[in-house]
């Protein structure tokens, strides 16, 4: 199932073209250069693109966790974001983490419903950049933010699978450091789509066709909701993004405390890597008294959700699990700040 993702038919791929519902191409940046905010989501590093809104994914969390909605808008609108204008999000491409998808998937959670990332990164828009600084004092969102995705209830439910878009030595187990997170291995029933594997070079990124095929080529079915997740929800909102845009005629979720969480709490995880517990429930790590359920809410409206805070019932775990599980997530947000600082200075 690994190898059918990772994968890639370079001789059938061709790149995506921007015409779908997430991202778009510089042309199309020229054309609505006037009615656009371009915002910047790249680890600030002394070389910002003129004129565009820097913003940070860091600045949208608490504790790794994406803010409510009300603080959410706050924060993007004291930034410069105004609902009024396109929001055009740029980012690293290739060369990041995809904090461009983490950054249009708080603004589509936030409401913004004309919020794009641009097709190729920094690269592809800095020579035509204009160097027009956007609005100074952006007014208050009065819009409602999108839902988030409900625990299900046996009513009402559909199968999800899981699309992990880490590594595949992370997926594996293999990884010898895996961003603080407390087991080795993946979601007991995830498939690996890994993030950097949708990107054919530096300005393309393979088409909804291919991504569909793969997926379809590891078990998906075409009706099951698909909730994408990485160590702590940067690479999978890239990912959720990538799947969004494809139109695919199902719900996409990206859980936002993907296995930093899930690992922290002894839910049941595979380990390809540790022939002695290949399957397991609960290896190491913090425990709750019962496994959680692999299914997440399909709601009436299809537009009403874009994130799964957290895929299954939340039971109570203790404060210093909490506080310790908080305390990794905004240290691996550092850390990745602090990597790509230091590898294009």
């Amino acid at each position: 199932m690994l190898a059918l993702l990772c994968g890639v038919h370079l001789s059938a791929s061709v790149c995506r073209d921007g015409g779908g519902s997430v991202f778009r191409d510089v042309d199309w940046y020229l054309q609505q250069t006037a009615t656009v905010t371009v915002i910047d989501a790249r680890p600030s590093r002394g070389d910002a693109l003129p004129g565009a809104v820097a913003l940070w994914h860091g600045a949208l969390a608490d504790n790794g966790d994406l803010v409510d909605v009300v603080s959410l808008q706050r924060t993007l609108a004291e930034s410069g974001v105004s609902l009024t204008r396109h929001a055009l999000v740029v980012g690293d491409w290739n060369m990041g983490w995809g904090e461009e998808g983490r950054i249009l998937w708080a603004l589509r959670r936030a409401g913004h419903n004309h919020s794009f990332i641009l097709l190729g990164g920094a690269n592809a828009i800095r020579p035509v950049l204009k160097s027009s600084a956007p609005p100074v004092s952006v007014p208050a969102w009065n819009v409602p933010g999108k839902s988030d995705v409900a625990v299900t209830q046996p009513a009402n439910t559909v199968e999800a699978l899981f699309v992990d878009a880490r590594q595949p030595e992370e997926f594996n187990g293999t990884f010898e450091q895996p961003y603080g997170v407390a087991r080795s291995g993946h979601v007991t029933g995830a498939v690996s789509l890994p993030f950097w594997s949708l990107f054919m070079n530096t300005t393309c990124m393979q088409s909804c066709d291919v991504v569909r095929g793969r997926i379809s080529e590891a078990g998906w079915d075409g009706d099951q909701t698909l909730v994408t997740l990485c160590t702590t929800g940067v690479r999978s909102a890239f990912l959720w993004a990538a799947l969004e845009d494809c139109s695919l005629g199902t719900r996409v979720h990206n859980y936002d405390g993907s296995m930093m969480e899930w690992a922290s709490r002894g839910w049941p995880m595979s380990n390809p890597s540790d022939a002695s517990h290949p399957e397991s429930e609960s290896t190491t790590g913090p425990t709750t008294t019962s496994p959680p359920p692999t299914t997440v809410a399909s709601p009436a409206d299809p537009t009403a959700a874009v994130t799964t805070t957290t895929p299954l019932t939340t039971q109570a775990t203790p404060t210093k699990v909490t506080a310790s599980l908080s305390s990794l997530r905004t240290s691996f947000f550092a850390l990745t700040a602090s990597l790509f600082a230091d590898r294009k200075s």
